[in-house]
């Protein structure tokens, strides 16, 4: 792909490919390795392209939030328990944790925009514009910390010296409606969910090398297998809860 090509796809996807034309979208498909077949009519191949992009155009249906509270373990009366496979926190595939139920407003520089792009671990969705919509939890606190600073200088009011003021504002202005129902108890990130798992098994003092890895994996994916391989038990454990916040020499 040409830079010049690159550049026109990154276009069309930060509008959503809206309005373009039936052999635009069959090229954005081949870029994209978008499959579909030849009778698949204009809309449906826009649509196709919004969700291979990550494009989030409105709220989860109820059938939608019952499938991921659903595919979520539920914590035992101490909390999530070493035996409990996590839901999917990573940025691939279907999000499984919490929901934050948002709606971004359009500014000037986005008005030819149809949605706004945010990244999370190298993952890129484009958010709908002037809706209600669900965002997984990583993208809303990458929204959130999106903050641009203003500086203006005026005058005082003797005319002596010049006073600097800074304004810290959202890039995008959005509304925060709260989390989605149904989600509110969903852990926000995989940190947060070994945290829970830590609290229920007293820090991981009693657990064996085998659980101490799998939960590494859950943190760190395979590669934790090798980066492990010659830590002992006590350093795999300190370098765990070291990861997730907790204070290994408290009790010391």
């Amino acid at each position: 792909m040409t830079q010049n090509t690159n550049e026109q796809l990154l276009e069309w996807m930060r509008t959503g490919f809206a309005d373009l034309e039936r052999d635009d979208l069959k090229q954005a498909a081949k870029d994209l390795n978008v499959q579909y077949a030849p009778q698949t009519n204009s809309e449906t191949l826009r649509q196709k392209l919004r969700a291979a992009i990550g494009f989030t155009e409105t709220t989860l249906t109820n059938d939608q939030v019952t499938a991921i509270a659903s595919a979520a373990p539920k914590p035992a009366a101490n909390g999530f328990t070493l035996s409990s496979a996590p839901p999917n926190l990573g940025p691939s595939g279907r999000w499984g944790g919490r929901y934050r139920r948002v709606r971004l407003s359009k500014t000037d520089y986005y008005q030819n925009f149809v949605g706004f792009p945010i990244s999370w671990e190298g993952q890129i969705k484009y958010f709908h514009f002037d809706t209600e919509l669900d965002m997984p939890w990583p993208y809303y606190e990458a929204l959130r910390n999106m903050i641009e600073t203003q500086v203006t200088k005026d005058l005082s009011a003797d005319g002596r010296s010049v006073i600097t003021k800074e304004t810290r504002r959202p890039v995008i202005p959005f509304s925060d409606l709260g989390d989605t129902p149904g989600t509110e108890g969903l852990p926000c990130s995989m940190i947060e969910y070994v945290q829970e798992v830590a609290k229920s098994a007293n820090n991981f003092a009693d657990s064996n090398r085998r659980d101490l890895i799998r939960v590494m994996r859950w943190l760190h994916g395979p590669q934790a297998n090798v980066t492990t391989k010659d830590m002992s038990d006590d350093d795999i454990r300190d370098q765990l809860l070291t990861f997730i916040g907790v204070d290994i020499y408290a009790d010391a």
